[in-house]
């Protein structure tokens, strides 16, 4: 007596096994989300403060802070370049670099006053961690 091998069970096997794969790897893919904190001193205020990124080469320009609302951060590796505007008329920029689009940061920005000059500490949480004190000044100026 021979026997029959059943092709549409072990079919429908190898498709579970597929799908069951698909799901786990892409599971390891899920991107983090970014998050973003602005604190401000008096006599400042958050409607005096607009944060604005590029993410090379795609994405320009965009504000993700404009005072009162925070916007989503697109998640973008390589080049980050912030810009925190104050007054419209003091700027203060850096570069981030991200060596994975897949990795979530906290961006904490704090602008205060200090013996007559106004600065930004810059705290980034995540795997791409940044601490750093910048000086605002004039956009004319910024080389």
């Amino acid at each position: 007596m021979s026997q029959r091998i059943n092709y549409s069970s072990i079919t429908m096997i190898f498709k579970a096994v597929i799908i069951a794969t698909v799901q786990i790897v892409c599971l390891g893919c899920e991107t983090a989300e970014n998050k973003l904190h602005v604190g401000v001193q008096s006599p400042a205020s958050h409607l005096r403060v607009r944060v604005s990124l590029d993410l090379l080469p795609d994405y320009r320009n965009i504000i993700v802070y404009n005072g009162v609302n925070r916007f989503h951060i697109p998640n973008g590796y390589g080049e980050n370049d912030w810009r925190i505007y104050l007054n419209d008329s003091l700027l203060a920029k850096f570069r981030h670099i991200k060596t994975n689009r897949n990795n979530g940061h906290e961006y904490h920005f704090f602008v205060f006053q200090y013996a007559g000059k106004w600065f930004v500490d810059v705290d980034i949480r995540g795997t791409d961690a940044v601490q750093r004190r910048i000086e605002f000044t004039r956009p004319d100026v910024i080389k």
